[in-house]
């Protein structure tokens, strides 16, 4: 809640409390005894402080430092989450539907369900039961990991995913499944009785057998594809099948294979859809080893069952950002992006603070072209219903910095804005500085708290900085970022999301970096601009955003 006061005053009790009672006095010690009790006191005292030495924030609990939960993204109420599975408008209720990987008993990874929520608007979110759960004895009895939602022409809707029957071991036995939902609610799913629908990979070296996404574009008949790798050539491969009836798959053939300048050798989560009117597709695949998002621009033939990568291998994200699934909003006509966004603290971490993971905010993709379409790249921002959780806004106009000391950053703090869960946006013009950009969640008195968004006009990288974002010491506290160029006017337009523990930054609406901090003191919520010499950012204002998610 905003500018409350979540620290507990008693945090700061001494390792040794010194208010317990003294013991009824039932006999006059000797003076040995005084001597010896001293003695053993002393040795007590002496052990305590070698194995428990003082902690200036030392609590029960991670919950006693501050609000940990972001507040205007999804979160589960409570254990674990990770991979958004099948996100779909429902245009027959109104209702937008996010499904994901859950561990209702514990806050890691394990026996995996489906979780379920339901929204007006893809902003406030009810939390629902479980949706889909393991059938004993079934090819998901171990899980049910990862797929996708497909809406046929007549609203009619199935969700495929992967059944899995040893989640601790390698290889994993994974087939792909079929869920149908009882009514529209989507309340509950029903597995299939014909499960699984594709029992095993076509060929035997396979690493990977994954996360089915099915679609049908232009055309009478259906395809479904699938996350892959095989040992015997180290590579990642995207697989394609395809049916007339949805329930009977024939493989086709390996539909993307990666490039000899890729390392990735297995891919997960794919997805291929449409980049609005310009002919091309995107596939988005999640890239093992490296556990990043990345995609690919093409051309794709569904009667040929061909993709051409036409394109470099980009980034959906330089941070904290894996597993992503898109979903058409037809309220918009264009793509809107998940993201799962993990914890950067130790297991030890997440358990004690009873839950983990985070959505990341919803993105919409659409095309950045020039006027005959030669040049094409993607964009990336902000769902537009964003807009109406905002309030107490300030607008800072143009800033302009002038620091004649080398290496000296310039600050220009808010005194008169705290928050843990706002936007900035601004525009960025680096000038003649080598380091320009925004401190945030810092405590101001004590200068111990803070994360930095730094842009590097020397190699024209963007990253956001953790290494004080906060006094615990489990949490990552790498920086992460990566090349972010000027565009044609020499400016960077960026826009930043904070909610308590995650931070999202645009910039130029091309160059994403998500990441998770942890500040623990109630003072970590200023905001300060800053650059090491002469530089502007104009437009700047700051907002506040509305909770859409119950505490």
């Amino acid at each position: 809640m905003e500018n409350e006061n979540l620290f507990d005053e008693q945090e700061l009790d001494s390792t040794f409390p010194n208010n317990q009672k003294k013991p009824k006095k039932i006999f006059k010690p000797s003076i040995l005894v005084i001597i010896i009790a001293f003695a053993i006191s002393l040795s007590c005292i002496l052990v305590g402080i070698l194995y428990h030495p003082p902690i200036k924030y030392q609590t029960k609990s991670i919950k006693d430092y501050t609000e940990m939960r972001p507040l205007y993204h999804f979160t589960p109420e409570k254990n674990w989450m990770n991979d958004p599975n099948g996100p779909i408008y429902l245009a027959s209720t109104k209702k937008y539907h996010l499904f994901y990987q859950y561990n209702p008993n514990k806050p890691i990874w394990g026996d995996i369900h489906w979780g379920h929520a339901i929204s007006d608007d893809c902003m406030s979110w009810e939390r629902l039961p479980i949706a889909l759960s393991p059938t004993k004895d079934g090819p998901d009895r171990e899980g049910c990991w990862s797929g996708s939602a497909f809406q046929d022409e007549n609203g009619n809707v199935l969700f495929y995913y992967t059944g899995v029957t040893n989640q601790y071991s390698l290889p994993f036995n994974e087939s792909q499944c079929i869920a149908i939902p009882i009514n529209d609610s989507f309340l509950e799913l029903e597995q299939y009785a014909g499960n699984p629908v594709i029992s095993n990979p076509p060929f035997t070296d396979f690493t990977a057998f994954r996360d089915p996404f099915v679609f049908s574009y232009n055309s009478t008949n259906f395809s479904l594809i699938l996350g892959s790798g095989r040992s015997s050539n180290s590579k990642a491969n995207v697989l394609l099948y395809s049916s007339q009836d949805l329930f009977n798959w024939t493989f086709e053939n390996i539909l993307v294979q990666s490039p000899d300048n890729c390392s990735d050798t297995i891919w997960e989560c794919p997805g291929l859809f449409p980049l609005e009117q310009t002919g091309k597709f995107i596939l988005t695949i999640s890239s093992l080893p490296r556990r990043q998002n990345t995609y690919y621009i093409g051309t794709y033939n569904q009667s040929l069952n061909s993709f051409i990568i036409e394109s470099d291998q980009f980034l959906l994200d330089y941070g904290t950002y894996y597993a992503a699934k898109q979903f058409f909003d037809p309220t918009k006509n264009l793509y809107v992006l998940w993201g799962w966004v993990t914890e950067a603290r130790s297991e030890e971490g997440q358990i004690e603070q009873g839950w983990a993971g985070v959505m990341g905010f919803p993105r919409e993709i659409y095309a950045i072209t020039n006027a005959n379409y030669s040049e094409i790249s993607v964009g990336f921002r902000p769902i537009s219903q964003l807009q109406n959780f905002l309030y107490s806004e300030i607008d800072l106009g143009n800033i302009s910095f002038n620091s004649t000391e080398e290496n000296n950053l310039e600050f220009f703090t808010i005194k008169n804005f705290t928050s843990r869960q706002f936007e900035i946006k601004a525009i960025i013009e680096p000038k003649n500085t080598t380091e320009i950009g925004f401190r945030i969640l810092w405590d101001l008195d004590s200068n111990e708290e803070f994360t930095d968004i730094v842009y590097y006009s020397q190699n024209s990288t963007l990253y956001i900085k953790r290494t004080n974002s906060t006094k615990l010491e489990d949490p990552e506290k790498f920086s992460q970022g990566g090349f972010v160029p000027l565009n044609e006017n020499g400016i960077i337009n960026i826009l930043i999301l904070v909610d308590h523990t995650i931070v999202e930054v645009y910039a130029n609406e091309k160059y994403c970096i998500t990441s998770r901090v942890y500040p623990i003191s109630p003072k970590s919520e200023y905001i300060s601009v800053f650059a090491d010499n002469l530089a502007y950012v104009n437009n700047t204002i700051i907002s506040k955003i509305k909770s859409t998610m119950p505490n």
